[in-house]
């Protein structure tokens, strides 16, 4: 009887010992995944995004989301290709929610594509996850994954998604190389130049400009390499390989660092352009300018030919010291011999005097801007636009603002001086033309980064009425001013408040569902759907449902909206042309428009369509004459250029 007590009591002992080793360590084994879970004796209450109720009219653009806190035990485990981390969150349900997380290197070139589909789990479509990129100016991402270099630098793209029971996050180390052509050409700068074949073949217009920089070696600055054209009566290349059409026609661009025997050939296209003259008589005309200073570094040269009222070989031409500074009479280029100061006249009906600065600390450079357009020359500085002082030669003809955006005045040629806080001075002749008297005044989108061209017009744009909020932030993008004034006074966007817009910030989903609907008028509406990853109460629920009755919807996974994720310029055009379709305006859908742009292809088949709507009606002109950039996602200005765009053509029944 003893020894049958005996056992029962060891055999208890035994039950109890093993139940509180469970209990200690916490763990249990799932599928060969080692799963760390919090007791559940106190559950702990994880707040959600949005624990307060939302107002009916929240600041619309731009809301502040509540973190989501969590207490968490990470336990790590590797695999081939991922590290999967998997994290255990106390909840009043003691559920455990699985992260998965893996962190990659990519390297691409620039106009080159890549797909990161292959890289996060296949359990879901790649069109299920949220992809993001930190700098689409660097790297666009689409909704599938693809990924297109755009040009030198480091960002990070992340793709997310998220079900009841796990998280998936995927980072990728973006870095983007010059174009992988250049990057394979020879060191040798004879085999370069003795080579029929290019590095690289680009068009431009006239009168328009790109930059070359972007597909040479980054390794040396714009200004290392010595920059030539083969014809300057076709296309110009200025010191930092800014490329500027001139005339039609076909020219070399050639690119070459001595010191690393480096060296690129570039195929430039010029093609037709709108070529205005800056003696139009139905131009605004603005006095004449006899006394000019010019700063020149060692060896530059400039063409002063535009200047003078008549031709160079109509002029007497006197130089004070010509070991310092010469001319050619014929032409009226003026050439750096030495350093110092003298002064070179041309006498005829104006006697004009330049009074010539030359030191090697000083450059000069020439750009054509067209129409009354804001233009940025971040491109033609050696350092970061703060560093510098801008100021105007002759602000009658072209302006600048203190980030460095000059805007055309009057035809005819000025210059902008940028003074660096260390002394070097770089001078821009700017030749301004395609201004009339009696035109409608038009901006373009300029940021530092990209370029997104929008027209808008005086008459839409006009200060703002009564009431309009003053946005202390939107002067720095002078181009966007009074698109953004002109939105804002109609109630169709907000700030962000304390009297802010935000306008660098990239554009949410939501917040253009908002809008979209108040600019076609039916917000209105109450929405009696929505999709699933809209929770009631969100300050955008009922503007997204009606986006959903009406199907003016893209960039839609499933049953999935993705609010907060940034909105592309793609399914910006999209959706703004299924709202206008369901407003009854018709378009003109010839799809050969497309034609124009080097990167159309890029475009989804279902999309096609409604881009080319919008490129004939002229609501949308592309990020260059040639670009769409439709993957990338657009800022809060950017948008509110475009979206005035659309005001102007239902204002004008259809026409802008």
């Amino acid at each position: 009887m003893k020894k049958k007590l005996l056992a029962i009591f060891m055999a208890a002992m035994m039950t109890i010992t093993s139940v509180n080793a469970v209990f200690a360590d916490g763990e249990t084994e799932s599928g060969g995944q080692t799963t760390v879970e919090t007791p559940a004796e106190t559950p702990v209450e994880t707040p959600t995004e949005a624990a307060t109720e939302a107002p009916t009219e929240a600041p619309t653009e731009a809301p502040t989301e509540a973190p989501t806190q969590a207490t968490t035990v990470v336990v790590t485990t590797k695999t081939e290709t991922t590290t999967e981390t998997t994290t255990a969150s106390s909840s009043s349900s003691s559920s455990s929610k699985k992260t998965y997380s893996d962190e990659r290197n990519i390297t691409i070139y620039v106009d080159d594509t890549k797909n990161l589909s292959s890289y996060v789990s296949d359990d879901y479509e790649a069109s299920d996850y949220t992809w993001t990129s930190d700098s689409s100016s660097i790297c666009s991402v689409n909704s599938s994954g693809k990924i297109t270099g755009k040009k030198k630098g480091d960002t990070t793209v992340k793709a997310t998604y998220s079900t009841n029971s796990a998280k998936y996050e995927y980072t990728f180390n973006i870095t983007v190389k010059s174009s992988s052509s250049s990057s394979s050409s020879s060191k040798s700068s004879k085999s370069s130049s003795s080579s029929s074949s290019y590095d690289k073949s680009v068009s431009v217009k006239v009168d328009k400009t790109i930059n070359l920089y972007s597909y040479v070696d980054n390794e040396f600055s714009a200004s290392k390499y010595t920059w030539s054209t083969s014809d300057k009566k076709i296309a110009t290349v200025s010191s930092k390989g800014v490329v500027t059409g001139v005339d039609d026609g076909v020219v070399t661009i050639k690119a070459v660092y001595d010191s690393e025997d480096l060296s690129y050939k570039f195929k430039v296209t010029v093609g037709d352009g709108d070529d205005s003259s800056s003696s139009s008589s139905s131009s605004k005309s603005v006095s004449k300018k006899l006394d000019w200073d010019i700063y020149l570094g060692k060896s530059d040269e400039l063409d002063v030919s535009g200047i003078l009222a008549d031709s160079p070989k109509d002029y007497d031409w006197d130089v004070k010291d010509e070991d310092i500074a010469d001319v050619d009479e014929k032409n009226g280029i003026i050439t750096a011999e030495g350093t110092g100061s003298t002064k070179i006249y041309a006498s005829g009906d104006d006697e004009y005097t330049f009074n010539v600065k030359v030191d090697g600390e000083y450059t000069v450079e020439t750009m054509k801007l067209s129409g009354t357009s804001a233009k940025s020359i971040d491109s033609y500085l050696d350092d970061d636009v703060e560093e510098y002082r801008f100021s105007s030669g002759r602000s009658d003809v072209v302006k600048v603002n203190s980030d460095g955006e000059v805007t055309g005045q009057a035809n005819g040629v000025g210059y902008v001086l940028c003074k660096h806080e260390d002394g070097d001075i770089i001078q821009i002749f700017i030749t301004v033309s395609g201004i009339s008297s009696s035109s409608k005044e038009t901006t373009k989108e300029t940021t530092t980064e990209a370029t997104t061209q929008a027209k808008t017009t005086v008459a839409a744009t006009s200060a703002p009425v009564q009431g309009t909020p003053s946005f202390v932030d939107i002067d720095s993008r002078p181009w966007a001013v009074s698109a953004i004034n002109n939105m804002a006074s109609k109630g169709i966007i907000k700030g962000i408040g304390n009297n802010k817009f935000d306008p660098d910030n990239n554009c949410k989903r939501c917040d253009f569902a908002i809008v979209l609907t108040k600019l076609l008028g039916l917000d209105s509406e109450i929405a009696t759907q929505n999709y699933g990853d809209i929770k009631l109460g969100e300050y955008y629920y009922n503007y997204v449902g009606i986006a959903k009755k009406y199907n003016i919807e893209s960039g839609v996974d499933g049953d999935s909206f993705h609010p907060m994720a940034m909105i592309t310029r793609e399914d910006i055009m999209v959706m703004t042309y299924k709202g206008l379709k369901q407003k009854g305006y018709t378009f003109n859908t010839d799809q050969t428009v497309l034609s124009g742009y080097t990167d159309a292809g890029q475009l989804r088949d279902e999309s096609r369509e409604a881009v080319a709507a919008l490129i004939n009606a002229k609501v949308v002109l592309g990020t260059s004459d040639t670009t769409l950039e439709s993957s990338s996602n657009i800022t809060r200005a950017q948008m509110a250029v475009l979206m005035n765009n659309v005001v102007i053509f239902v204002d004008n029944g259809g026409h802008l």
